[in-house]
């Protein structure tokens, strides 16, 4: 690990290594998915009596979710990750999924979530046979600007892209869902940006995913 945080019950490294919690710092867990399958995962035991535990397990504190996908219905799979967050609303916020393919149900999708305590917007143009740079999002975060939502989108397809709206839109904290632009690409959007963060989370489908860094 590059940075190790010492604490009570010691490092960071030091408690994974032993299988221990990490009680001794906040844990939050920004890049998690709700549900049992999609066009390239199946994942069983994958309801709210499997999950707990691991999450108490492993001293995570506190979870940003969102559908496992959302190729179908966003509805349906925003509504079951709500089911969750109502479950455990001091463990989950949730980011509510789009569908790239159909703007006109953007709004409603979005009141909905602001209804129910959504925190934010997920986008994932690639799993929905899209092309992002042919999706004009401006009215999705139109909506997130005046919550300070969180956007995070699965793969942003360039650093132009990304600054556009970063730089239209100050009040929306952006997120790159994973490792996927070039590591000097990230570097200059950060340092020029505030409201943009990078998240580690790997995509285990993706086999070329150790050369993007």
């Amino acid at each position: 690990m590059a940075y190790v945080q010492r604490g009570k019950e010691g490092t960071i490294l030091e408690c994974l290594r032993n299988g221990q919690p990490l009680h001794h710092i906040p844990v939050l867990d920004l890049h998690t998915h709700v549900g049992s399958s999609s066009r390239l995962y199946y994942v069983p035991r994958s309801t709210e009596r499997y999950v707990e535990p691991y999450v108490n397990r492993y001293g995570v504190d506190h979870m940003l979710t969102f559908t496992l996908s959302s190729t179908s219905d966003a509805a349906v799979k925003n509504r079951n990750a709500y089911r969750w967050m109502d479950e455990f609303p001091t463990k989950i916020s949730v980011l509510t999924a789009l569908h790239a393919a159909f703007p006109g149900d953007w709004i409603g999708l979005l009141q909905e979530g602001a209804e129910r305590g959504a925190r934010g917007i997920k986008l994932l143009t690639s799993y929905q046979g899209v092309k992002e740079l042919d999706v004009d999002f401006s009215p999705a975060f139109d909506f997130a600007r005046t919550r300070s939502w969180i956007v995070l989108n699965h793969d942003w397809v360039c650093e132009e892209h990304l600054a556009d709206y970063a730089g239209a839109y100050p009040d929306v904290t952006f997120v790159i869902g994973h490792p996927s632009l070039p590591i000097d690409s990230k570097k200059r959007l950060m340092s020029r940006f505030d409201n943009i963060y990078q998240s580690t989370c790997a995509a285990f489908v993706m086999p070329g995913f150790s050369l993007y860094n």
